[in-house]
């Protein structure tokens, strides 16, 4: 009776934990790194993006999954890019319950309840959600468990046709996304265990064909032009590991931090896989436990490949549970709880650590969109810096105006020490200031937060004048020959970031005055800035004008509202 209702609850998770608004910031380079190859018809070889480090060597070898983002992006939006994602997840998860199925269903009579595959894949997919994000890492998702399903075919029917389509999936694989390194190591891996006697007595059947296919695999990952780049990433990877050197990245191994507060689902679909593995473990069969065991290590090498630590985990827990009883309850209870995670899904703006509220546009306020649109509008002439998770979106939002500073291509176009710098500059003025001198930049656009006190030295430096402001960005400009007529037009003449409400407190007449006029130009360019509202609306209460005050209250009221904040 609940079988068909827990196959659509599964269904709806999976969706639901992948369908939330585009808040990565990568995902901007990505998208014009496609576009290029895109209009160019070629693959870049040097950076082209930047004005620091333009014509350098650019080790550029994910073009495949970036030119479908492109088209993707083309043909709808963003609204189509989130939803190709989407499909693309339900489409890894629904190939890895496949797998789940097809392991046990063969191996018990009668065939075992299907509650707990399905809450152990779902549950996995809850512990991916920090990873469901719109860059070419998301096709990892359905490559890693399709690579399952066909060597799957290879041990139980050792047919050639299963091994060819193996290969020609790994160059796939390496033309979508650099993890394909960890394709080629899962077809290695088979094949080793398939020649160690009495380990896996299933795989030896096929350790003729398993051992032709994994050097060929990774020989598919030179089919893509730069395939030298996908091995020396996981070279890099690993000397970084072992040396302590790894680079400004997100491929630093996970902190206790990150299980406990960032993605505890992570940690406990992982355990639990460890502890089925041991107290089950004559139920698991032997290629599980080390493939869960090598996910597990990449997982800890690695934040980015802890989704397949907990993909392997659903594998483990299905198979070391299927031979147990179910009751039939059991299916009910599980149906209940995915309709419980799919409720929070859709209706809490914080469902589960890591996840999103559901969407399908922008995360708002999250990317300086206003700030890019007035940098554009206004054209100050100059050399563009910028806080370095802005420069994805700058560099596609502004790449007919300004080459941008610096993006997230940190592994394979830029210097570990200049990365390390653009980073220190955030609280640093000395290096600030070195960098900009260096590379003549004159225009600074940086992330703002009443929260951090990041870039807030820029206010008392003289000669860098504020003339944009907003709930995430800050538009500094240097006083030049170049920039003086511009800021005499743009700039503010009162307004700082600097604690406005003890300012406005502290202002005579006629710095009020200017204040005045500084805020009503702050709402203008910047109308669905909160905070510019209420700055206005202190500007006013203080000149004894409630009525705009009260306006003023009420526009960021409702702004806040929006974005569901009370």
């Amino acid at each position: 009776m609940v079988r068909l209702p827990l196959f659509v609850a599964f269904g709806a998770t999976i969706l639901l934990a992948s369908m939330f608004e585009v808040g990565d910031w990568d995902f901007w380079w990505h998208l014009r790194a496609g576009e290029f190859v895109l209009d160019t018809g070629s693959i870049p070889a040097t950076d082209s993006f930047t004005h620091t480090f333009s014509g350098a060597p650019w080790r550029y070898s994910e073009f495949g999954g970036q030119l479908l983002l492109a088209l993707v992006h083309r043909a709808g939006g963003i609204v189509a890019v989130v939803i190709f994602k989407c499909l693309v997840v339900l489409l890894g998860f629904s190939l890895l319950l496949r797998l789940v199925f097809r392991s046990i269903v063969a191996s018990q009579n009668p065939p075992p309840n299907i509650a707990v595959p399905i809450m152990a894949v779902s549950v996995a997919a809850l512990a991916s959600i920090f990873r469901l994000t719109e860059r070419p890492e998301i096709f990892m998702f359905a490559l890693f468990p399709a690579s399952l399903l066909l060597l799957e075919r290879i041990v139980k029917t050792q047919r050639r046709s299963d091994a060819a389509a193996l290969v020609a999936l790994m160059a796939l694989w390496a033309n979508l996304h650099r993890s394909a390194l960890l394709g080629a190591g899962l077809v290695t891996l088979y094949a080793l265990l398939a020649w160690i006697p009495k380990v896996d007595p299933q795989l030896r059947a096929s350790r003729r064909l398993l051992a032709i296919a994994a050097p060929l695999a990774f020989g598919a990952l030179f089919l893509n032009p730069n395939g030298i780049d996908i091995l020396s990433t996981g070279g890099g990877l690993f000397a970084g590991l072992i040396g302590g050197d790894l680079p400004y990245t997100e491929w630093a191994p996970p902190t206790v931090d990150f299980f406990v507060r960032d993605s505890p689902q992570s940690a406990v679909v992982i355990v639990v896989g460890f502890l089925v593995a041991v107290f089950r473990f004559h139920a698991v069969p032997r290629r599980v436990f080390f493939l869960f065991i090598a996910t597990s290590i990449a997982g800890i090498a690695s934040a980015r490949f802890i989704p397949l630590a907990a993909m392997s985990a659903a594998w483990v827990v299905s198979s070391g549970l299927a031979s147990i009883v179910v009751p039939r309850f059991v299916a009910a209870g599980a149906l209940a709880l995915l309709l419980v995670a799919d409720v929070r899904l859709l209706t809490s703006r914080t469902p589960f650590p890591g996840a999103r509220p559901v969407g399908i546009g922008l995360k708002d306020p999250w990317f300086p969109t206003a700030a890019a649109d007035f940098l554009d509008a206004t054209r100050p002439r100059g050399k563009l810096f910028h806080a370095f998770h802005f420069g994805g979106y700058l560099g596609w939002r502004l790449k007919n105006s300004y080459p941008v500073f610096i993006d997230g291509r940190s592994d394979t176009v830029f210097p570990r020490d200049f990365i390390s710098s653009v980073g220190r500059a955030a609280r640093d003025g000395t290096t600030f200031g070195e960098l900009t001198r260096k590379y003549d930049a004159s225009i600074a656009l940086v992330s703002w937060s009443n929260r951090s006190p990041d870039w807030s030295f820029l206010a008392s430096l003289p000669d860098w004048r504020l003339a944009y402001w907003d709930d995430v960005a800050a538009l500094y400009v240097r006083e030049t020959d170049e920039t003086r007529d511009w800021l005499r037009q743009h700039a503010f003449r009162a307004l700082t970031v600097e604690n406005p409400p003890a300012r406005i407190a502290a202002a005579d007449a006629e710095t009020l005055e200017r204040l005045r006029r500084d805020v009503d130009r702050n709402v203008a360019i910047a109308p669905r800035s909160a905070r510019a509202h209420y700055v206005r609306s202190l500007v006013y209460r203080r000149l004894g004008n409630e009525v705009v005050a009260g306006e003023a209250e009420k526009a960021m009221t409702e702004i806040l509202k929006s974005r569901g904040v009370e």
